[in-house]
Formats: C-alpha cells, sequence, structure tokens
C-alpha cells in the first residue's frame, strides 16, 4: 500500500524551527471494478471497515467516499452492500 500522504511541507517562522507538516493525499477512487463487495453488518462503521481490509483505520473516507457517503456519515444502512476499492 502506497503512503496516505501526497507530500511534506516545510513552514519556517523567523526565529522558530522548522515546522514540518503531511498534506493529506485525497485522490480519486480507484476502479470499482476491481473492489470488494462487503454486506453491511450491525456495527459495521467505515473506520472499522478500514482496518480490516486496509490495516489502518485512517483510510476510512476512501470506502464513504466510493459509496457516496459525502457527508461525513461513518456508517451505511445494515445489509446494505458497499464497495471496499482496492489500493
Amino acid at each position: 500500500m502506497k503512503s496516505p500522504f501526497k507530500e511534506t511541507l516545510t513552514e519556517h517562522a523567523s526565529g522558530q524551527e522548522a515546522r514540518h507538516y503531511n498534506t493529506a493525499l485525497v485522490q480519486d477512487i480507484p476502479d470499482l471494478t476491481l473492489a470488494t463487495i462487503h454486506k453491511v453488518r450491525y456495527g459495521d462503521r467505515f473506520d472499522n471497515l478500514a482496518f480490516l481490509y486496509y490495516r489502518t483505520p485512517t483510510l476510512w473516507w476512501i470506502i464513504a467516499k466510493a459509496n457516496g457517503f459525502t457527508d461525513g456519515s461513518m456508517t451505511a444502512p445494515v445489509g446494505t452492500s458497499i464497495y471496499i476499492p482496492q489500493l
């Protein structure tokens, strides 16, 4: 799996040590024809599914975006089949 960060930015403030920030990689969702289908069960959340499939909960937004949940929701209705994009 590639890094979830796009680049490292460095900020220099006069008279202070440089600060380094990682910018999040917000990319297009991979081709869904290669995605795994997951049937949502009670208690499934996008962060838990991201950990299950990607081994990190921080990539939850990929699952949410691929399934049209762009309002900040962390769950899909129980019984719904959702896509888990292949990274």
